[in-house]
């Protein structure tokens, strides 16, 4: 009879009622029945919703010590209460009243803690904004060599100013040159001069490592040029503009905080080239005329500040 009883609470309820130990027959299991019904009336009954998994309910022990236990269907103790009775002598309902009691607590427990499982997990906070880019002002000025004619040509000089932003160790820049360069050469007892002046855009990325840091730069500008050529008493001179465009390289030594040494080098091509030379014609007479284009490097040293 107890055990048939046992399966219809499971049927249901979710809750199986075991039968209890033959030494404890206070409360019975239609006792325990009765008080689950009572007490959880939206779970056990012929309307109750059940559970998700069956529950197996059973009493251990001999009175006055009791142990509330529940299963779950693998047999794993979800629930162990201990019930000190103040004597031998109880009244079996009240005490099927206080089980159903635990039961409902505990069911309340497992009911919080699902709702707090499907409760919509909080949005991530938002990512603070990035912080601003270091920047800093970068003027050096600098010396330097080209390549014309088949040799170097005189030191000339080059200032600039660049504006630099940082990335980790990356540095990227952009800023403006301005140069000038000067320069001479007999050919046939004739002198030829050029004067140039120049001013650039320049583009560079580089990285640090430490005091050093290596890169790369792309420049693009124009330079007015004056060329010259005087044989004897006679002289003859043009003004032109030569666009240029260039790629270098650029490797950095830093002296301190601020100072810095810097070594460069480039390769450059002027789009339209204004010069004058000498060339030999048909009735083995002189004359100037222009030549173009014109392909050229330079190599220079330069100290500079970050301010």
């Amino acid at each position: 009879m107890i055990a048939l009883l046992a399966v219809a609470v499971a049927t249901a309820a979710g809750i199986v009622v075991v039968p209890s130990e033959q030494s404890l027959t206070c409360p019975s299991a239609d006792q325990l029945a009765f008080a689950l019904r009572t007490r959880l009336p939206q779970i056990v009954g012929e309307e109750g919703v059940g559970l998700p998994a069956p529950l197996w309910l059973r009493l251990r022990g001999v009175a006055p010590s009791l142990e509330v236990q529940l299963r779950d269907a693998q047999g794993k103790t979800v629930l162990s209460r201990d019930l000190r009775l103040q004597s031998t002598t109880v009244d079996c309902a009240s005490l099927a009243e206080t089980v159903s009691l635990i039961v409902e607590r505990y069911l309340d427990e497992l009911q919080v803690q699902r709702l707090e499982a499907l409760r919509p997990q909080p949005a991530p906070p938002l990512a603070p904004p990035p912080l601003p880019v270091p920047a800093t002002w970068v003027a050096g000025l600098r010396t330097l060599v080209r390549s014309g004619r088949g040799v170097w040509l005189p030191p000339g000089g080059e200032l600039w100013l660049q504006r630099e932003t940082s990335q980790g160790s990356w540095r990227r820049s952009g800023g403006a040159a301005a140069g000038l360069l000067r320069t001479e050469t007999d050919v046939d007892q004739a002198t030829f001069g050029r004067l140039e002046a120049w001013l650039l855009l320049r583009a560079a990325v580089g990285r640090v490592w430490g005091r050093h840091r290596l890169g790369i730069a792309a420049d693009g500008g124009i330079a007015g040029v004056r060329a010259s050529r005087r044989a004897g008493e006679s002289s003859r001179s043009a003004w032109g503009a030569e666009p240029w465009v260039g790629l270098g390289a650029r490797y950095r030594l830093g002296l301190g905080t601020r100072w810095f040494v810097e070594a460069a080098g480039g390769v450059y091509g002027a789009i339209v080239r204004h010069e004058l030379v000498v060339r030999q014609v048909p009735q083995d007479t002189r004359q100037v005329v222009a030549a173009t284009p014109r392909i050229f490097t330079d190599f220079g040293l330069g100290l500079g500040l970050q301010f």
